[in-house]
């Protein structure tokens, strides 16, 4: 399986392939023969050599177990392979009931691993990071930003939960009770029907339907953005949802 590095950005075979990545790291795609399907590893690699050595022993636990219904379970990467090659491999990989992240999802995900954890975690081989580096990092992450504080904690043990679950690590060293939830610093105020509809007619004429089915209609900010007029039916009441405006970066 080995072979020399080349000029290319990409090395393809039936089993397997090794891509570079813009970011200078090495993704692993290949092909289960016992299945037909295709999968990646779950981690990214700092050096083409490191990238080829796993898809070797990728393809010789397969080919020892052919029979087998279930995937040997995957290698540990190198010490090397630090927090940031395997967020890297996993921000793109991530599926939530089944479907890649939203676009605004990733958003919010690199907003915080770039701003909040990758400047502790980044250069830390995964298998280094321990429950005392953890507990450091969070007494003094976003001081007086409770619900971002919870956010990006919660993003860390996300991560590093997929790892436990492919093998990587062995035990997640998130382990700080409570600290990915937030308690709500007020009571949100909830207006009679009444005080809606002095709203509505304080309103400019445009805004008023808006006002409406904000109230009632139990529709996201995003799904009543994006309603045109075509997705009223004034003779039914009824409303079709179909898009949301979403904010990310640049627009």
């Amino acid at each position: 399986m080995t072979a020399r590095k080349s000029s290319s950005r990409r090395r393809r075979s039936t089993f397997g392939n090794i891509d570079l990545l813009p970011s200078g790291h090495y993704r692993v795609r290949l092909l289960d023969p016992r299945t037909g399907e295709r999968c990646k590893a779950p981690f990214t690699f700092s050096s083409y050599a490191e990238a080829d050595k796993w898809l070797a022993r990728r393809r010789s636990e397969i080919e020892r177990d052919v029979n087998s219904p279930e995937l040997p379970k995957l290698p540990k990467p190198a010490q090397r392979v630090t927090f940031g090659d395997y967020v890297e491999g996993w921000l793109p990989s991530r599926l939530v009931g089944g479907r890649p992240l939203k676009t605004r999802t990733v958003t919010d995900y690199r907003y915080l691993l770039d701003n909040h954890v990758l400047p502790t975690f980044g250069t830390t081989p995964i298998n280094a990071i321990k429950p005392a580096d953890v507990r450091d990092w969070y007494a003094t992450l976003c001081v007086g930003r409770p619900t971002l504080k919870a956010r990006a904690y919660g993003l860390l043990r996300t991560v590093l939960a997929t790892a436990v679950s492919v093998g990587v690590i062995d035990v997640n060293p998130c382990a700080i009770r409570g600290a990915g939830s937030v308690r709500r610093a007020s009571k949100t105020k909830v207006l009679s029907a009444s005080e809606i509809n002095e709203l509505r007619d304080a309103m400019p004429e445009r805004f008023r339907a808006l006002i409406v089915l904000a109230s009632f209609g139990t529709m996201r900010f995003g799904e009543l953005t994006e309603l045109r007029r075509r997705d009223v039916d004034l003779g039914t009441g009824d409303v079709r949802v179909e898009g949301a405006v979403v904010r990310v970066a640049g627009g």
